[in-house]
């Protein structure tokens, strides 16, 4: 016979666990992301309501089909695929695809996760998968980029070290060079010598002190040696650790003020 501390836990404990199944499965049911579980075969187990909305059916009739009974072959080959290299590498696996929705027919960009799911022996025991919608995402990082290389001055992106991880047509060929070669090396080696310090400084402050100045000029020197003057607008990304950078050379403004200092001697 259990204690009777014991015998009044147990149907606390219960109610405790099926309170936490409850918030769980209340959870499940009210994100916007796709939410499923698979066994090893690629039988459905569970899935939530938004994942009901792809295939155009409720859970009941998900539960014990596989993808083959859903969608063509080629994408349930695909969807196969994907779920085998988790299972195979036991670790997460991340892609993007185009999906069609059968309960409206729109198509949607799609973030997919998927994760193994593993007994306490380590063996796989199924797969589970979340999707997120980043249609409008994409959408949006597609209209910035558009404009990241189409505003009509040279633009980049430099990360925290001072490396550059985006740039534009115009800065490559302001720089005289490849997007490859600009891509992880240094804002500075495009710098004259006697201008780095200077450069290095602006960078360092921009991350500590948001007040510093973000518009200065400085010499460039391009990979083919070729010398210049540009006006930089320098803005820091406080979430990001980065830096947007947006060059105008301003070499000839510079030759004709000189010129006309000059003359005025």
């Amino acid at each position: 016979v259990l204690p009777t501390v014991q015998r009044r836990r147990i149907p606390f404990e219960g109610a405790e666990h099926m309170s936490q199944k409850i918030q769980l499965k209340h959870l499940l049911e009210n994100i916007p992301d796709l939410v499923w579980l698979k066994d090893p075969d690629g039988v459905y187990l569970h899935c939530n309501q938004r994942f009901e909305k792809l295939y155009g059916v409720p859970e009941e009739q998900i539960k014990g089909k596989t993808d083959y009974d859903f969608v063509d072959q080629k994408t349930a080959e695909l969807f196969h695929l994907n779920d085998n290299l988790v299972m195979q590498s036991k670790s997460l696996n991340k892609n993007e695809e185009w999906i069609t929705f059968a309960d409206d027919g729109h198509q949607a960009l799609l973030e997919t996760i998927k994760v193994p799911m593993l007994d306490k022996s380590n063996n796989i025991i199924g797969v589970l998968g979340v999707s997120r919608d980043i249609t409008e995402l994409k959408q949006s990082e597609d209209k910035y980029r558009n404009l990241f290389e189409r505003i009509g001055t040279c633009n980049a992106i430099i990360e925290e070290d001072g490396t550059f991880s985006l740039v534009n047509e115009q800065l490559i060929e302001l720089f005289d060079t490849t997007r490859e070669e600009l891509i992880g090396n240094s804002f500075v080696n495009f710098v004259v010598e006697q201008d780095r310090e200077i450069i290095k400084k602006h960078h360092e402050l921009r991350a500590t002190n948001f007040s510093h100045t973000n518009r200065y000029e400085f010499n460039y020197r391009s990979a083919q040696g070729r010398k210049g003057t540009a006006l930089a607008h320098a803005v820091y990304l406080e979430d990001t650790h980065q830096t947007l950078i947006s060059i105008i050379d301003i070499t000839e403004q510079k030759k004709t003020q000189n010129a006309l200092i000059a003359s005025e001697r």
